[in-house]
């Protein structure tokens, strides 16, 4: 229920955004600082796995803005492959989401330890 809107949300930014004359690295830059923030705040504060469906409909919504609306011309992964090894760098939400789907696990099967290992210096 709170990804849904927040879809939404992202769309409206970066239609806006993409009003811009921007070029391909400008829409990239925008994309990596005005949404991955949002998601991850979402993803990191509700412990639900987001389907498949939704990260099918983010992929439309910045495959649109990067190829105003067009045939794309690079596909989406490669499109988040690091920049070194010929990918534009975009962040993979994906992963972002596992991540925090993964800490949530791993505070769990740790258990509420009050203090911290990378604290401690003895």
């Amino acid at each position: 229920m709170n990804v849904g809107p927040l879809l939404q949300k992202i769309k409206n930014n970066l239609d806006k955004w993409g009003k811009l004359k921007l070029t391909l690295w400008g829409k990239i830059n925008v994309i990596k600082m005005v949404v991955p923030p949002q998601l991850n705040y979402v993803s990191m504060m509700l412990p639900v796995s987001i389907s498949p469906q939704l990260f099918k409909q983010f992929d439309r919504i910045i495959r649109d803005l990067v190829w105003d609306r067009k045939r794309p011309r690079i596909n989406i992964k490669k499109m988040c492959s690091q920049r070194d090894i010929g990918g534009l760098g975009l962040p993979n939400v994906r992963l972002y989401n596992l991540a925090f789907e993964m800490s949530s696990l791993n505070m769990h099967w740790k258990g509420a330890d009050p203090e911290l290992s990378w604290i401690n210096r003895s």
